[in-house]
């Protein structure tokens, strides 16, 4: 059996879904003939591990920088500009930008893993020299952690495959900006571990063509696709619930005035704006249709939300529920009538809550624009797709959902959609990538 080397920040129990895929991958590389043995980071509070995970490898290594929650508030606790120490700070604000940018050019590029990558790379290059690897996986975000196979690559000549789940120097999520210095430097990183890896895994169809285009004296062949796909072991626990629901109809509600439920799992901020979607329940309500859409997960304080839907009179129409654990989250999307996905502005990416979702059979209302996951909806007949920010357009695709609900689910793409990203089916293509690399460079 042939011996992988996986590094990664992210690995179960912890609590970013970016540990799901490699976790998947480490959990079934070894029906396929490949022994994973994991580098990863140290989350504190992440939870008791799974139980599968005793049979891997896992060397923790510590130093990751972990976010902080943004602080609540607008900068009320900020001192009067009248003060003295008010005065001062915008007297040397130019200075402190300065000395903050120099920071973060120095500390946190090409982001702010590297010092946890400092660390991890020399523990990778210490357990390769000690026991024979055939090749390494390096995956991110934090894209950093390529630069731990880079450097195994540069002193071994190990094979090395890198795999990103979301873009690195173009098409960035998000509006706050970080370390500008030090983003200028991204395409240079981004450019050299391609260049050097031997092959680069991308995680939908979408952002492999944009790294063909992107790198085009690198042969196209280089770049592949793998998806994130869905879990095993997810899929029975789903399966499960769905079987202890009570046996409905799956045609539309016998009248309008039938409750249709929607559920929303997952948090909202950045540009997941949740605010045209309780307006086009609003509206979808003012023609007729009884519906109910549960908001499961924190909700950015800058939406306003309850405030928002009280103006509105929508509160017993959109409700705001805190986070509750996987499995609760689980029942309440098993007893929805239909799921609504929110993901704008991230045309190449495709949310690991969309193959969670396939595993409901309830149809979704996806709220994205054109790419990736409305590609994932519409070719496999799933849902309704609508872009974002117009709640008039929204209103009309949930009602075209709510009519076409039998059709979407008794439609054969369910099924079609559960084989083609079956994580196992998945996980075999990876391993056939490395078995093809590692044969190819003879390393």
């Amino acid at each position: 059996m042939r011996r992988v080397l996986l590094v990664t920040t992210s690995f179960p129990p912890s609590k970013y879904v970016g540990a799901l895929r490699i976790g998947r991958f480490a959990r079934m590389l070894p029906e396929f003939g490949w022994d994973p043995v994991v580098i990863a980071g140290i989350e504190p509070d992440a939870g008791s591990p799974p139980e599968w995970a005793s049979q891997v490898k896992v060397v923790r290594v510590p130093g990751m920088f972990i976010d902080k929650p943004e602080a609540p508030g607008d900068g009320a606790t900020e001192p009067s500009k009248s003060t003295p120490l008010s005065t001062a700070k915008r007297l040397l604000g130019p200075f402190r930008s300065l000395a903050r940018n120099c920071w973060q050019l120095v500390f946190d590029t090409p982001d702010k893993q590297i010092r946890w990558t400092r660390v991890a790379r020399e523990k990778a290059l210490q357990m390769a020299r000690e026991c024979h690897f055939d090749a390494v996986v390096t995956t991110g975000p934090p894209h950093s952690v390529q630069l731990v196979g880079q450097y195994l690559k540069r002193q071994l000549g190990i094979a090395w495959i890198a795999d990103f789940r979301d873009p690195w120097s173009r098409h960035p999520w998000g509006f706050r900006v970080e370390n500008p210095w030090g983003q200028r430097l991204r395409p240079y990183f981004e450019r050299s571990c391609v260049r050097e890896c031997d092959l680069v895994i991308l995680n939908t169809d979408p952002m492999r063509d944009e790294f063909r285009a992107a790198h085009p004296k690198v042969p196209s062949e280089k770049f592949i696709s793998i998806a994130n796909g869905c879990d095993e072991i997810m899929a029975r626990a789903v399966q499960t619930m769905l079987q202890s629901q009570p046996v409905s109809q799956p045609g539309i509600p016998h009248s309008r005035s039938e409750l249709v439920r929607i559920c929303h799992p997952g948090s909202l901020y950045h540009t997941r704006d949740p605010r045209p979607i309780a307006e086009a329940v609003g509206i979808v309500r003012q023609r007729g249709w009884n519906v109910r859409l549960e908001q499961i997960g924190n909700t950015s304080p800058s939406f306003a939300m309850e405030q928002f839907l009280a103006d509105r009179n929508l509160s017993d129409s959109f409700i705001l529920s805190p986070p509750v654990p996987q499995s609760e989250v689980h029942r309440r999307m098993a007893e929805s009538d239909l799921l609504l996905l929110l993901q704008p502005g991230t045309p190449l990416q495709v949310p690991a809550k969309l193959y969670e979702m396939l595993l409901f059979g309830k149809p979704i209302l996806a709220v994205t624009d054109e790419g990736a996951t409305a590609d994932i909806v519409n070719n496999y007949g799933v849902g309704v797709v609508v872009r974002s920010g117009n709640p008039l357009s929204i209103a009309d695709a949930l009602e075209q959902l709510i009519l076409r609900k039998s059709e979407i689910t008794n439609s054969n793409g369910w099924e079609r959609s559960r084989i083609d990203f079956d994580g196992k089916t998945l996980t075999s293509k990876l391993a056939q990538a490395l078995d093809r690399t590692v044969d190819r460079t003879g390393k």
